[in-house]
């Protein structure tokens, strides 16, 4: 049975390898399975802030690749495991079992409580013999996870499986027990040595259900175990445990990258933080400027990395926080190197904002002048101040803490002090600018006791705010400048002198001993000082405004003895009347209150007539009208008054305007025909009579109307379209006849109706007639033509694309007017599928295909019969191919890469050089196409060229690299450092860029038997010698790694 389970190992391992070499110049070289990128919070420091770095490392493998794994699993069975806990760990267990794939991978277990209870079922393929073991597992004693590592390493070491990866799953629910006093410490210190001979660790942390697993201190252990943080896993009492080792196993055999470095170079203007790495999983080497983060395997996911940097000087400015050779190293699945750079990122380091404390001396004049001294912090020379928007002209700088600044002048109150260091960065302060009131001079300086006498007051530092007094009392402040009040003084109980007080509100003050000077009140009584407009007509009826003193609303006012009409009334001191009608000559004007009191302006008031002469009439025009009048005439002549009147025969007419020589009148209507005479009287009485000079006629009978025409003259059968009727003659309340139709119209005037018209049955012509109301007829030959509904014009304009490929298909958009829904579009005879009808002017079509090249009408075709063509609209050209880009642009030299081609008008039948090399190619879709690059002899851009059947063909550039440079090896540590001088034993060397083939020297000695286990991990026999000696590795190409030392014995 054993010898059978080595064959199937023995060949599962060599179709591994020759899987894997079949990929290697075509996969590896291909694709790139991680990426990383970088974030720095915040962008902007200044020089004593911090910065996190987090560098963000993405893995992607490659599905169809897998590496033979050897997988321990450690399974917890301590008491603390009894019940459902052991229930579920046995159980997710097995099932991990029945999801790994035997013909690949291998399987051991260690099972533990107690140093003494460690248990081992060897590694197999055998998953019945696995299962059947782990159904024994029972749950008892102590939790020794360090010795239970140690356990399933020597299992690993035991019988190693070239080419395979050792994997450890570590799954335990309690913290580490034993050795006593030190069990935490070596479970993690065994799990760093497991991880340091190339072994991946997973860890499951089995917590109880009310567990946190930000503070347990079995998931804080796990956690530094696992090979990365993604290693690790937990769960909250036993549900989900199944789903973690299904996880598990899914990913076994399959990853992105292997022996993998993450290295980050800090710019020689920051340093790193001490400690701030901690809880980064793995944990990081820290040398200087230099961190780097060294782990087995990347998976499928997001690894994140972060520390913080801060400033190593006080130079502000823009930093890369890098420098250009941070790198992540890394092999593929085919063990091929790989390096990918770190891209930078640059922070902005400014200094701190300055700070002000306080300010010594913190007020003064506001002439300025006076030195104050500014503390605080952070200033720097060359800072400048500011007093509001003013800046200080003299700023002597003491120290960071200390400014002597010369005040510049200011407004009197308090203002922002503003330090701005040359950076900008500024603090604020507060100064106060502060100065008694100066009076230069004021007026008036006496008043009555009632107060509200107006004072101008000039002089200088006046605030906002401030107040005076006068007395104990406070008067209103109406005005306020810096160097003008206008106020109003208050009322006083007493008269005599009395001080005026002013107070600023920052507690300045002035006090004008004696300064204002209280009346006896003045006794006010009714009084008339003017008239205006104190002449008028004696018939009365103007307006005059009457001026004076303490006028009630309800005052009374004569003209002589006359009462006067009180208009309005504008104040106490002013008011409107209408004038009385009186006679000639001056007359006193009188206003009594209601109490009785009386004020007389002695002949206030002259009646007065002006002295016309007597009118004379010339002409009137028109001097004829019919006997209803309501007609316009113009009288002419001289000596026209206001409030002329006219009379023709003896019968009054409206005057509607005059002037000195022309009058306009109204003709007033008239019971009979005849001449008349025409009388003008001016209101002082004299008149002029024009004889004979106005004739009465009879009206004319009303005329027939007169149709000239209509418009419009023909319209649907559908009728309700508005026709406009011209001519003559038209009456209200008129009818048009549609032969012999009645329709009512619309009267706009005596020469236009409107009508609308009745609906048909059919095309034909009628006469059209007007009849008015009077019964009189038209009689021209009108008519009006009912037709049938014609289709909408419709238009093409434009075409968003004027040609394409002969195999049609491409969607163009038809610009236009009155598209219907239903349109049918042709191109040349072929007509193509309407895809949209986006509105009435756009519609999309997708073009038909056409047999020959050339130019085609464009022609739309209506539901209602509406077409219009658009000649050679669109030309059908042959298929032209295009590259718009390369998955990979490059690849190397040894050929073998992976290129998708992007573009259009691809076919399956075309052909694709390189360099003028035939390449064959997988047809995905007509804008897609595969490729394997052939090998080229040289580095550099060539050309790559699709070619269609038809001969067109499209050209873009592919560039061909030289292989990367296999890196050094490098020795980590031994598992052994010292044994017999005889040699024969075997030591493992763990590091990493390891090569198949690589020999080991022990000084000068080669080892007779180099056992190479991975990239990371070889064994070598010791060959015989004595003392200390330098071991190095040497790899086939000759490149040497590192020294380290064995003692011989």
């Amino acid at each position: 049975m054993r010898i059978k389970q080595s064959i199937a190992a023995l060949m599962v391992l060599i179709l591994t390898i020759v899987g894997l070499n079949s990929m290697t110049t075509s996969a590896s070289a291909a694709a790139d399975y991680i990426q990383v990128s970088r974030q720095v919070t915040p962008g902007e420091i200044t020089t004593e802030e911090e910065v996190t770095v987090e560098l963000t490392i993405q893995g992607t493998p490659p599905v169809s690749v897998i590496r033979p794994n050897d997988v321990i699993l450690i399974i917890d069975k301590s008491g603390s495991m009894a019940g459902d806990k052991i229930i579920a760990a046995r159980d997710s267990a097995k099932g991990f079992i029945d999801l790994m794939d035997f013909n690949v991978h291998r399987v051991g277990i260690v099972d533990y409580s107690s140093s003494n209870n460690v248990k081992v079922f060897p590694i197999t393929t055998d998953a019945n013999a696995a299962k059947a073991y782990v159904n024994t597992i029972q749950a008892s004693g102590g939790t020794g996870t360090g010795y239970a590592i140690d356990a399933a390493v020597t299992e690993l070491m035991r019988e190693p499986r070239e080419g395979a990866q050792p994997v450890i799953v570590l799954m335990t629910d309690g913290d580490a027990t034993e050795p006593n006093g030190s069990a935490y410490e070596y479970a993690l210190d065994r799990a760093a040595a497991a991880k340091e001979q190339g072994i991946v660790f997973y860890t499951i942390a089995l917590l109880n259900a009310n567990d946190n697993p930000d503070t347990s201190g079995p998931n804080q252990l796990l956690t530094k175990m696992a090979t990365t943080s993604s290693h690790h896993h937990f769960v909250l009492g036993s549900v989900g445990l199944s789903e973690i080792y299904a996880a598990i196993v899914k990913e076994i055999g399959i990853a992105s990258a292997y022996d993998v470095t993450v290295t980050d170079y800090v710019s020689e203007h920051f340093e790193i933080v001490p400690d701030s790495y901690l809880h980064n999983i793995p944990q990081p080497t820290v040398s200087g400027n230099e961190i780097s983060w060294s782990f087995l395997e990347l998976k499928n996911n997001t690894l994140n990395f972060t520390y913080k940097v801060r400033p190593k000087t006080q130079n502000p400015g823009v930093f890369s926080v890098s420098t250009t050779a941070a790198n992540v190293t890394y092999k593929d699945f085919a063990g091929a190197n790989r390096n990918k750079l770190i891209g930078n990122k640059s922070i902005k380091v400014k200094l701190p904002a300055p700070v002000i404390t306080s300010i010594v001396e913190p007020s003064g004049h506001p002439l300025g002048g006076n030195e104050v001294q500014i503390n605080g912090d952070k200033f720097v020379n060359g800072a400048r101040v500011f007093f509001n928007t003013y800046e200080a002209r003299s700023v002597n700088f003491v120290d960071s803490k200390t400014l002597r600044v010369i005040v510049p002048p200011g407004s009197q109150g308090t203002v922002n002090v503003k330090v701005q260091n040359p950076d900008n960065q500024f603090a604020t302060g507060s100064y106060q600018y502060m100065a008694d009131p100066e009076v230069s001079s004021y007026s008036p300086t006496e008043g009555p006791m009632e107060g509200n006498t107006v004072i101008s007051m000039y002089g200088n530092y006046f605030m906002p705010g401030v107040t005076v007094k006068f007395g104990d009392k406070s008067a209103v402040i109406t005005t306020q400048r810096t160097g003008f009040l206008s106020l109003k003084t208050p009322a006083v109980t007493e008269v005599g002198l009395v001080d005026i007080t002013i107070q600023n509100p920052d507690g300045t003050s002035l006090v004008i001993p004696s300064g204002f000077n209280y009346l006896e009140p003045e006794i006010p009584k009714l009084e008339i000082t003017n008239v205006n407009l104190n002449t008028g007509l004696p018939e009365g009826g103007g307006t005059a405004t009457i001026v004076g003193k303490r006028i009630n609303p309800e005052v009374r006012v004569f003209f002589g003895d006359n009462e006067a009409q009180v208009k309005s009334v504008v104040s106490t001191e002013r008011i409107q009347v209408i004038v009385p009608a009186g006679q000639p000559g001056k007359v006193d004007v009188k206003l009594v209150n209601p109490d009785g009191e009386e004020a007389t302006l002695a002949e206030g008031y002259t009646y007065a007539y002006p002295d016309y002469p007597a009118p004379v009439v010339n002409t009137i025009n028109p001097n004829q009208g019919e006997i209803q009048g309501g007609g316009t005439a113009f009288i002419s002549g001289t000596g026209f008054v206001s409030g002329v009147k006219v009379l023709v025969n003896d019968i009054p007419a409206t005057v509607t305007s005059n002037t000195l020589y022309r009058i306009t009148i109204v003709i007033p209507a008239s019971t009979v025909e005849g001449t008349f005479d025409v009388k003008v009287i001016n209101p002082d009485g004299k008149e002029a009579i024009l004889p004979a000079s106005y004739t009465y006629i009879l009206p004319p009978p009303p005329p027939a109307p007169v149709l000239n025409r209509i418009s419009p003259d023909n319209g649907l059968i559908t009728g309700n379209a508005t026709v406009v009727l011209y001519g003559e003659n038209f009456m209200g309340d008129a009818v048009v006849l549609f032969d012999d139709i009645e329709l009512p119209t619309t009267f706009v005037r005596s020469d236009q109706l409107r009508i609308v018209t009745p609906a048909s049955d059919e095309e034909k012509v009628v006469q059209v007639r007007i009849k008015n109301p009077d019964g009189q007829t038209t009689v021209e030959n009108i008519t009006y033509s009912y037709i049938e509904p014609q289709p909408e014009p419709v238009s093409i304009t434009s075409l968003n694309q004027v040609s394409g490929i002969t195999a049609g298909g491409n969607t163009v958009y038809i610009n236009g007017s009155n598209f219907q829904r239903g349109i049918r579009v042709f191109f040349g005879d072929n007509e193509a599928e309407v895809k949209s009808y986006a509105s009435a002017r756009r519609i999309g079509v997708d073009v038909p295909p056409s047999l020959t090249t050339g130019l085609v009408d464009v022609t739309v075709l209506n539901p209602d019969k509406g077409q219009f063509t658009l000649p050679g609209a669109y030309r059908y050209t042959l298929t032209q191919p295009t590259i718009s880009s390369l998955s990979v642009p490059s690849g190397l030299t040894t050929g073998g890469t992976i290129v998708y081609i992007n573009g259009t008008n691809f076919e399956p039948t075309m052909s694709v050089t390189i360099d003028g090399t035939n390449t064959p190619f997988d047809y995905v879709s007509n804008k897609r196409v595969k490729i394997v690059t052939p090998p080229s002899q040289y580095a550099g851009e060539v050309p790559l060229v699709v070619t269609l059947d038809n001969g067109e063909s499209a050209t873009f550039n592919f560039t061909y690299e030289e292989p990367p440079k296999a890196p050094a090896p490098f020795i980590r540590a031994f598992n052994i450092s010292s044994g017999p001088a005889a040699g024969g034993n075997t030591v493992y060397i763990s590091g990493h860029n390891y090569v198949r083939g690589a020999t080991v020297f022990f000084g000068d000695v080669e080892s007779p038997n180099v056992i190479f286990n991975s990239t990371t991990r070889l064994g070598a026999r010791i060959p015989a010698g004595s003392g200390v000696v330098q071991v190095k590795i040497v790899n086939p190409d000759g490149q040497e790694s590192n020294t380290l030392e064995y003692t011989y014995q």
